[in-house]
Parts: C-alpha cells; sequence; structure tokens
C-alpha cells in the first residue's frame, strides 16, 4: 500500500539526521549533488510535487556537517543545476527535479 511505504519511508528519514543519512547513501557531497538530494528528499520522502530554493538550502543547513554554506555558493550551485537541466523551473520561485536528474531515481528506491 502506498500510504504505508510513505510511512515507513518518513519513519527513516523523518529528522535532518535522516536527510544527512538519505544523502550520504545517495552518495552526494559537492554542494550541487547535495542540492539536488535535498530536491530528491523534498520530492520522495517529504511527498512534495515542488520545491524551492531557500527549502534545500535550509535542509542542506539543518542536515549539514558543520560546514556552513555561503549564499553565494549556494546560488551558483542551484544555477549550474538549472542549467544542466537537472532542475526545472515550474514556476516564479518552484521548482522540480527533472528526468535528467540521475538522483531521482535512485532516490525513489530508497523511499520505498
Amino acid at each position: 500500500d502506498a500510504a504505508e511505504d510513505r510511512t515507513a519511508a518518513d519513519n527513516i528519514f523523518a529528522d535532518s539526521r535522516g536527510f544527512a543519512e538519505f544523502a550520504e547513501r545517495l552518495g552526494a557531497t559537492a554542494l550541487p549533488d547535495l542540492l539536488e538530494a535535498a530536491a530528491a528528499y523534498a520530492i520522495c520522502v517529504e511527498n512534495r510535487e515542488h520545491f524551492t530554493r531557500p527549502l534545500l538550502m535550509r535542509r542542506l543547513e539543518a542536515g549539514s556537517t558543520g560546514e556552513a554554506i555561503s549564499r553565494e555558493e549556494g546560488l551558483r550551485s542551484f544555477g549550474t543545476l538549472l542549467r544542466e537541466g537537472r532542475i526545472e523551473k515550474v514556476r516564479r520561485g518552484h521548482y522540480a527535479l527533472s528526468d535528467k536528474s540521475n538522483v531521482l531515481a535512485e532516490a525513489r528506491k530508497l523511499a520505498r
């Protein structure tokens, strides 16, 4: 049952440590990969259709390993993901992972 699957995923990855574990299991270490993992987390674990850039940045800060991420580094990495087509603009300020995202398929397997 899909509702039970979501509940199980919520139990596994429910807190900020959950995101850190999720990102680690996806092999995300560089900032662009961590942002993409945060987007996948929002979609696959939190069951969101879309996300905002500030949401992803807050997710990284909450699950960070102590390294501060500057606003400029975050903007630059987010822009890279947009240019590469890994993230798509849905409407003003709202984004979704594209089918070009290698992380999305793997994240869906983890969130089951």
